[in-house]
């Protein structure tokens, strides 16, 4: 059974080595030396003892995230809308359309018939707009609520400097109030 490594381990997952690729100088490439011994790594061993012999190994990286497709909604019938007047209404515009005759081909015959219904509650109900869906999270954060958790920060912090039942008191009133919403 063979030795599995960080070059294959880096090889298997498509990634570099980054210092076998830069020129170092050898003050730089040595990670620990000591009493004229030295150690030269070229992979990061994360989570150990830095000690006044060993060099730190530090990295910057710039790693770009890929953007998050937005989600286009499609336009939907208001269903939800449908009660006594606009279903008397569809009911009567649905009778009004001439529905397909039914001796004729199953399939086409229903074909036509949801086609019919579907155009007469667009035309009652109507559609929603569609696009892409907006942050569902910021409806509540209003001027209003802004402002009391202004206020319960700026009681917060009165509180924590002069540790007061009064400032506690205050601070828990508007700590409610956040709550409330």
């Amino acid at each position: 059974m063979a030795m599995w490594g960080p070059t294959d381990e880096a090889v298997a997952h498509a990634l570099a080595i980054c210092s076998s690729f830069f020129a170092k100088r050898e003050s730089q490439k040595a990670t620990y030396s000591s009493g004229g011994r030295r150690t030269e790594i070229d992979h990061i061993s994360p989570s150990e003892d830095v000690t006044t012999q060993h060099k730190p190994l530090v990295a910057d990286l710039s790693i770009t995230l890929p953007q998050k497709q937005k989600v286009r909604t499609e336009t939907r019938i208001r269903w939800w809308k449908l009660r006594d007047p606009e279903r008397n209404e569809l009911r009567g515009r649905v009778i009004a359309v001439v529905l397909p005759d039914p001796n004729g081909a199953v399939n086409d015959t229903w074909q036509q018939a949801a086609r019919t219904i579907l155009q007469c509650a667009k035309e009652t109900l109507g559609e929603t707009h569609g696009g892409s869906k907006g942050d569902k999270a910021t409806w509540f954060w209003n001027d209003e609520v802004q402002m009391v958790v202004r206020e319960k920060k700026r009681a917060h912090k009165t509180w924590q400097k002069s540790r007061s039942s009064e400032d506690l008191t205050i601070y828990k009133k508007y700590k409610r109030l956040v709550k409330a919403g």
